[in-house]
């Protein structure tokens, strides 16, 4: 498989030390291609007046503009752009995928379009840092309704509800149902929904993490019954006290980040160990004893976290288990040797994780004990991977790219 690093924004460092020793990495795995980069994102504006009079109003402004997710589908990439500031005149967009297209700094496109991305209507999109795209194509895009989180005494005041749209690629991103989160689900300028991917049993369910800082947890939502509820479990969704340390630019900072990275395992057989395809298999995996794993982590954590998918479905269970119950149900893989933002994982049951600290890449095959020793770092560099954030895999699995 050939890692594509892509570079898309401005990357920031981590400076606390764990007591673990780095795995020697050899030359090999330092190498990596840098297919994009940005001093700063450009829009496809459809005229210089229209983008000279975006800056003029603050509409746009450049420096505020980041790249959180990346999806690949057919030739594009989907990228999402978090309105934490002022400034931000799209929240998702697309590039063309790498290629002999002439640019390494392309301007993106308004995704679905400029209207369905307008701050303050709340029917458009307004904070969308995380998508995921299914065998269909259909996109799945997560809205927290949120704008300017990192800005204090903004004098914009949008706090829409948070909602789920689909949208279909294959038709140019038509909206083919919208879905908005209850508040005992998703708190309304309260919540930080943050990564989201998606398993396709019964008629499909996503697995979004929240990472409020009063509610953490995972939000499922159920496409055939068109609900959602929430798992809570304090231990391994809330922010680790031991982690909080960072240094983002030279600069030093403590805070806590709570349940953030998420991944979904293949389907494998409990009882024998037999693995599946990561796609929908032919057998009903719901009735024959096929289970697969969520993964997921707090970004101010160096464990890894897993639980059942089985028991995500289950809407009873959200509703009916103690904490005891669900603090059972979540097993504690081990310790990573640094904090980890975005991970993803592939249809064999590999892991690739970001190691914040080491400026660096690993990959876990996840039928073996996640020990040190199984923990492979496949890219490392100081300079271009300093904060590794959303990835996707291309079509056919054959490209990693971040």
């Amino acid at each position: 498989m050939v890692l594509i690093i892509l570079q898309i924004f401005i990357v920031f460092s981590t400076a606390q030390r764990s007591s673990f020793p780095l795995p020697d990495v050899t030359p090999a795995e330092r190498q990596f291609k840098v297919v994009y980069e940005w001093d700063t994102i450009e829009f496809a504006y459809r005229s210089d007046i229209e983008r000279a009079n975006a800056i003029y109003s603050n509409y746009y402004i450049p420096q505020n503009n980041i790249i959180s997710d990346i999806k690949a589908f057919a030739n594009r990439l989907y990228v999402t752009l978090p309105r934490m500031r002022p400034g931000v005149p799209a929240t998702l967009g697309w590039i063309i995928s790498p290629g002999d297209n002439g640019r390494t700094d392309p301007e993106i496109e308004p995704f679905p379009s400029w209207e369905m991305n307008e701050v303050g209507n709340c029917s458009a999109l307004q904070f969308v840092q995380g998508v995921a795209v299914d065998t269909d194509g259909i996109m799945w895009v997560i809205d927290s309704g949120r704008v300017d989180t990192l800005s204090q005494g903004s004098t914009r005041h949008y706090n829409c509800q948070p909602k789920l749209l689909l949208l279909d690629l294959k038709k140019n991103g038509s909206i083919i149902h919208r879905y908005h989160f209850p508040e005992d689900v998703a708190s309304r300028g309260n919540n930080y929904l943050n990564r989201i991917v998606i398993d396709d049993a019964s008629g499909g369910f996503a697995y979004i993490t929240d990472n409020s800082g009063s509610d953490p947890g995972i939000v499922v939502y159920s496409r055939r019954l068109n609900r959602s509820w929430k798992v809570r479990e304090n231990n391994s969704m809330r922010a680790a006290q031991n982690a909080r340390e960072f240094s983002v630019n030279g600069t030093d900072l403590n805070f806590a980040i709570h349940i953030n990275g998420i991944a979904l395992g293949p389907y494998y057989n409990p009882d024998t160990g037999t693995s599946s395809s990561g796609t929908a298999p032919s057998y009903n995996a719901l009735n024959d004893n096929y289970e697969r794993n969520v993964y997921y982590t707090p970004l101010t954590s160096y464990h890894l976290y897993s639980i059942p998918a089985s028991l995500l479905r289950d809407p009873d269970f959200a509703r009916r288990a103690t904490p005891r119950d669900v603090l059972q149900a979540v097993t504690d893989l081990g310790l990573k040797i640094s904090q980890t933002d975005g991970m993803i994982m592939d249809n064999r049951g590999i892991l690739y994780y970001g190691l914040l600290k080491e400026h660096a890449i690993a990959q876990w095959d996840s039928y073996k004990p996640f020990s040190l020793e199984n923990q492979l770092i496949i890219a490392k560099d100081d300079n271009y991977i300093q904060w590794t954030d959303g990835m996707s895999f291309d079509e056919e699995e054959r490209r990693l790219e971040h």
